[in-house]
């Protein structure tokens, strides 16, 4: 279906090539960024290519993550013969590349198109720091964001024949999606509103494409989540419940919507009121969609779908459950829709204006407004690049960290070489990553039982950075009121403590 229409996305594949040189540039100095999650993803992948199944540097099971990101780092592992942190610039950089192509694939199939139009949101796409961030990181959203786009063709297709097959071919990617990001369960919800509100097909019909798309889709995971409870007697591990307000969210996501504005960054003064602004825009967008005969199952009407769809599954799931910070990350994948989504109705009221003098003005003010907005971008990328350069992709792989008194010291204590399963840290992920050693993780405040477990043990050792500000771990000061702390190494930014009864 994609490569039938080359010919139509030449500059698609123009596009596509330079999103996978930038990215190929920024990680390939240094390498991809690595985040607590990176280490979790690619310490399973290890553990899969070496037979040992869907553990973490820990050898616990993994739970709180989907396990296709791991799968499918493990089959490049496998394939390559070569670890993750070798062929991660390589494959990011593709899957980069693959996401610009759909997208200009996407623009192409839109109900009024434009060459013009979508040239500058192609380049747009290429030069967002929203994407250039995700795609220089070892993150599963590299994968969900590709799969959103493949699922967007596939549903597009299933409206344009409504056959078996295309349902299927639907669900399954949304099947992999949900097994990608546990938020891939808003692709399922996407599709079934769309089938649900569908003309063109009798009733009888669509309630069976939805009950095979549905139970299609969350098959794999079904499975995932039934493993979860059979290793750990929870479905994606120990979850606790929010502490933010859904005003407090709605802040963070309209914050999210000023970084991708770019003039707009970190300038969030009216970050509810721009956060819903946009979200009640795409409501009025999808309500006008789904009364016009030109929209009403188009490109256009599948990406503001998703959009408030996801959305709304993010400010939801971070009120009732508690997780990280609304932030960039977390929002990417409804970062092209958004742009998408708001963006073709220029050309759409373009083509409404007749006068000569009109139009010439419009499409100045349009083009003025897009450098404005890509100077912004630009400038971004560029300070962005500088840092790469300078310092590393933030995370891990920053360049500091290669001389850290804390690392130094954990690569070089025979004590911690020889003794590790004794040893706990307030950053375990990091002990793995830099000595491929597993210790064990200081327990949260909230797991009253692993709490009560870690005080019952005596004669332990903990690595403790004192740079780590997690306020859900126990403290030092937690510790030494149920334990006597003696301090066996101390470096300016760590210390190794030895942990006895009283």
């Amino acid at each position: 279906m994609l490569f039938n229409s080359l010919k139509k996305n030449i500059d698609s594949l123009v596009a596509a090539i330079i999103a996978f040189s930038i990215i190929y540039i920024f990680t390939i100095r240094n390498g991809v960024g690595i985040s607590p999650d990176s280490i979790i993803y690619m310490s399973t992948a290890r553990n899969l290519n070496a037979g040992n199944g869907f553990y973490t540097f820990s050898q616990t099971p993994l739970v709180n993550f989907p396990v296709f990101y791991p799968l499918f780092l493990s089959l490049f592992n496998y394939i390559t013969h070569t670890d993750v942190l070798q062929f991660a610039p390589v494959l990011n950089s593709f899957l980069f590349a693959s996401v610009i192509f759909l997208s200009g694939y996407i623009i192409e199939k839109f109900v009024t198109v434009s060459k013009w139009y979508k040239w500058l949101v192609l380049s747009m796409l290429v030069c967002s720091p929203s994407l250039l961030e995700v795609y220089s990181m070892l993150w599963s959203e590299t994968v969900f964001i590709l799969c959103t786009l493949l699922f967007f063709a596939a549903i597009k297709n299933y409206f344009n024949h409504h056959s078996i097959k295309a349902v299927i071919v639907t669900a399954l990617i949304a099947a992999v999606a949900c097994i990608t990001r546990y938020a891939g369960i808003t692709l399922i919800a996407t599709g079934g509103l769309l089938m649900l509100i569908d003309i063109k097909t009798d009733w009888k019909k669509k309630i069976t494409h939805i009950l095979i798309f549905g139970f299609t889709g969350i098959s794999f995971a079904l499975f995932n989540l039934l493993r979860n409870i059979v290793k750990t007697n929870t479905l994606a591990g120990n979850r606790q419940l929010g502490i933010t307000p859904f005003s407090k969210n709605l802040e963070y996501f309209g914050s999210v919507l000023c970084d991708w504005f770019s003039v707009l960054r970190e300038h969030y003064l009216l970050a509810v009121l721009i956060g819903s602004i946009v979200l009640l825009t795409f409501i009025l967008l999808f309500i006008s969609q789904s009364i016009s005969a030109d929209y009403f199952n188009s490109f256009e009407k599948i990406l503001t779908a998703f959009f408030i769809v996801y959305t709304v599954f993010i400010l939801l799931s971070s009120t009732f459950s508690r997780y990280e910070t609304i932030n960039n990350r977390l929002l990417s994948p409804a970062f092209i829709p958004f742009i998408l989504g708001l963006s073709y109705n220029v050309v759409v009221l373009l083509n409404k204006i007749n006068k000569l003098f009109a139009r010439i003005t419009f499409v100045t003010v349009t083009v003025a407004l897009f450098l404005f907005f890509q100077y912004f971008q630009y400038e971004w990328d560029e300070q962005y690049h500088q840092d790469i350069i300078e310092d590393g992709i933030p995370g891990y792989s920053e360049s500091f960290w290669k001389t850290a008194p804390i690392v130094q010291l954990m690569q070089t204590d025979t004590l911690l070489a020889k003794h590790s399963d004794r040893f706990y840290s307030n950053r375990d992920h990091a002990v793995y990553f830099f000595t491929g050693l597993k210790t064990k993780t200081i327990p949260e405040k909230v797991h009253h039982k692993e709490v009560e477990d870690f005080y019952k043990q005596n004669n332990y050792y903990i690595v403790w950075f004192l740079e780590d500000d997690n306020p859900d771990l126990l403290s030092i000061n937690d510790i030494k009121q149920h334990k006597k702390m003696d301090t066996v190494q101390l470096v300016k930014d760590g210390i190794i403590f030895r942990c006895t009864n009283y």
